[in-house]
This record gives C-alpha cells, structure tokens and sequence, in this order.
C-alpha cells in the first residue's frame, strides 16, 4: 500500500524537517523506496538556489529537484498579493504531481510550511490538499506552555472543516522541564479530544545548533583565517562589547561559542582564541590586527570579517538553524537515535 505523509506543525522553527529525515532513513532502513515534496515554499532564502528543505531532503534521498521542489513560492509578507497565479492550476499540478510520486514511491513525505493553516485564504493550506491527495497530517509542534493543547485541538477542528484530520502529533525539541508533561498529562487530554500522540523527542542542541560555515553562508562575510574550522558548531553566541575580564568570564561560561565584536577589539579576539571558541564574527567591516590571523589559523577557529553592525549581526546569527548533511556522520547518528528511540514509527509509516 502506498503511504503518502503530510509533516506539518503549529509553526516555523518547530522542527518539520528534520523529523521527516528522521522517518526517511527509518523507512529506507526497512527497504522502502521514500519521496519528498513540499507542495508549498513560503520562504525567499535559498541554499545554491534550492529550497533549504528541500536542499537537505535530497542530500539523502535518492530524489529529483524537479519532483521534490515546491510548486507554489509564496511569502508570508504578501500572501493575499498573488495576483496572476491560477491557485486552481497551482493545486492542479500538486494533486497531479502526487500521483506521479505515489506510482514511483513506496512512501511519500510532503512537508509544509509555516504553520499548519498557511495558505487558508488562498486555497493551499496542508488539511485542504491533503484532503485532496488523500495524505495522513503528522503535526510537529514544541510545547512551550500548556495552550500548545489549546492550539492542537483547534488546529484538528480546523482539519476537519475538509474532511481531514491530525492523525497524529510529535512533541519535537522538547525542553527537558516539560518531557514528562507531554507524556502524560497532554497525551491523555488530547486522546480525550481524539487526537494521538506518537512521539515526544527531547531537544538537543547538537541537532539544532548551526555550524559555522551555516552562519556565514547567511551573513555572507569574508573568511580572514582559520578555514579549516568552519565545520564547528556554534551553540552559543556572545556578544564582545564589554571589559576583557568579563568577556572572558561569559566566553568560558558557554559551550562552543561564537564571539561578535568589533575588528577594533584585537585584546578581545585574542582572548577568544585562547578560550577556544568556535568562531569569531568582526562586525563593522574593520579589519583585525594582522598578529591574531595566524593563530586563528593554528587553532583553527575561523574569523569572519562581516559589514554589519552588531545588532544586526546577532539577529542573522540567531536566525539560522543547522543542516544535517550526509557527511555529518555524528550528527546522523544522533537523530536516528534521538528520534527512532521517542517515536512510533511504526504507527506513522502505517506499517
């Protein structure tokens, strides 16, 4: 029996990609022939020209651009402002789309975008063309507080205004204080409002973290040294606008760190260097001292040369997430582990 899965969540950041990576290599591990497509694109940014989820989602499968690129790139910013585009053609291609992928996979995995009802006013939201693709809704969502039960039930009512429903819910990047909330308390409420809960993945930072390389692929800066390091992680950014005594103090305090000041501050990237810090990002276009290039190089930690103030930087810097890539070997082992061990895969393969 073909499957075809619609990974959606309560909203951006929740976590969509990476569990449907995570159910990709399940399923591949079990001998099925897995596809991707995600229908709709509501983000502008580009890796290589690619999708960034779709970017990923191919680096592993065995898969098309032309199959798995969205059909329908849409901004949240001018969503009602599509003037010229046949919404009865783009769902058209999409239904048509699906059946073709179906005939080629054993197992089909559409990811959405933003939030669940993106795309209502347009016609494209996930449970209205999932109810016409015959898709089973997945919704990832990350339980900050308890109206997260709230928000589920609604969302559920809203699915099936079209005949559609959730079929199940993934607890993802679950903060360590509430894991034992959502495997009790929120699966026996939203059971009771028949709704099933068929995971919940703790958060861990490796997995969400980005690398360097990630950051400046966003800020676009110049490498000055320590290239070979690019590939680190950064878990915590710290920003350098304060005595190098402190600084220190907060430099050593945080894991894997990546350190934004200024290219004046010379005093301060040398202490970040000695710290062992990821990565260091000079704001304001101002060229370091020469004399900490070279033991940036030794260490290999990259120092990034970028034209932003700090403000602005920190903003981009914490706007990226991490990829996983097929060569992450670490990282790879990590997810399967992470997400195999939390999930009911089983029941969301329909196996």
């Amino acid at each position: 029996m073909r499957r075809i899965i619609y990974i959606t969540s309560n909203k951006g950041g929740d976590g969509k990609t990476t569990l449907s990576l995570a159910m990709a290599l399940k399923a591949l591990s079990t001998g099925m022939d897995v596809g991707y497509f995600k229908p709709v694109a509501s983000s502008k940014t580009t890796i290589e020209g690619l999708d960034p989820d779709v970017a990923v989602m191919k680096s592993f499968l065995n898969i098309s651009l032309e199959e798995a690129s969205p059909i329908l790139h849409v901004d949240s910013q001018d969503l009602l402002d599509i003037n010229g585009i046949d919404m009865q053609g783009v769902v058209r291609q999409i239904r048509e789309r699906v059946g073709q992928l179906t005939r080629l996979h054993d197992l089909l995995i559409l990811e959405g975008v933003e939030g669940l009802s993106f795309g209502a006013s347009i016609g494209a939201s996930a449970p209205i063309l999932s109810s016409l693709i015959n898709a089973r809704i997945v919704l990832v969502a990350r339980p900050e507080n308890d109206q997260i039960i709230d928000d589920i039930i609604v969302l559920d009512s809203y699915c099936r205004r079209f005949d559609s429903k959730v079929e199940a819910v993934i607890f993802n990047r679950v903060p360590e204080l509430k894991v034992d909330r959502a495997r009790t308390r929120y699966k026996e409420i939203l059971r009771e409002n028949g709704i099933e809960v068929s995971g919940v993945v703790p958060e861990r930072s490796e997995l969400l973290s980005p690398t360097i390389r990630d950051l400046n692929n966003e800020l676009k800066g110049e490498v000055l040294a320590g290239e070979t390091g690019m590939d680190k992680l950064a878990e915590n950014v710290v920003i350098g606008a304060m005595g190098v005594e402190n600084a220190a103090k907060f430099i050593r305090r945080s894991r894997n760190s990546v350190v934004i000041t200024g290219g004046d501050r010379t005093d301060l990237a040398l202490t970040a260097l000695e710290a062992q810090v990821s990565g260091i990002i000079l704001t304001g276009g101002i060229y370091p001292s020469i004399k900490i290039l070279p033991r940036a190089d030794e260490l290999s930690i990259p120092i990034i040369l970028v034209p932003y103030d700090t403000y602005t930087t920190l903003q981009i810097a914490n706007s990226v997430r991490g990829r996983i890539l097929p060569s992450d070997s670490r990282r790879i082992e990590t997810l399967k582990k992470l997400y195999w061990d939390n999930l009911d895969i089983g029941e969301l393969l329909g196996a």
